[in-house]
Order: C-alpha cells, then structure tokens, then sequence
C-alpha cells in the first residue's frame, strides 16, 4: 500500500483556485456559491489569502465552523 500526503498549502495555493476558475468556465457564471465547513473554510480562507481576486469570484458565500444541521 502506499499513503499520499497532500500538503494543505498546495491545496490552498492550486487546488483552490483552479476548481474556482474550472467551474466559472464549465458554468459560463460570473461567480460562484461556496459551502465551506471546517477544513472547506481554512482552504477558502488561505487561497483568498493568496489571491484576493478569488473573492470577486464567488458572488455567495456560506461559512459554517460548526456542525451543520
């Protein structure tokens, strides 16, 4: 067997915005609804770090750090 370590800051800083910019183009939306519970807010939070020009980009956007009902 072998174990795959994916390192959250490449996820932040890759992963992120190309599932954005895919979607966006897949849609022909200007913007995007986002869902982030746990570990979907620290990802959405650190790329909007790196780029803040992904927050242009999502038009609604729902946090949740606890459970959702």
């Amino acid at each position: 067997r072998s174990i795959v370590f994916i390192r959250l800051d490449e996820v932040i800083r890759f992963d992120i915005p190309a599932v954005f910019n895919y979607i966006l183009k897949k849609t022909q939306k200007k913007d995007l609804y986002f869902l982030g519970h746990s570990l979907g807010c620290v990802m959405f939070w650190g790329a909007t770090n790196f780029y803040p020009e992904l927050n242009d980009k999502v038009g609604n956007l729902r946090i949740s750090y606890d459970q959702i009902l």
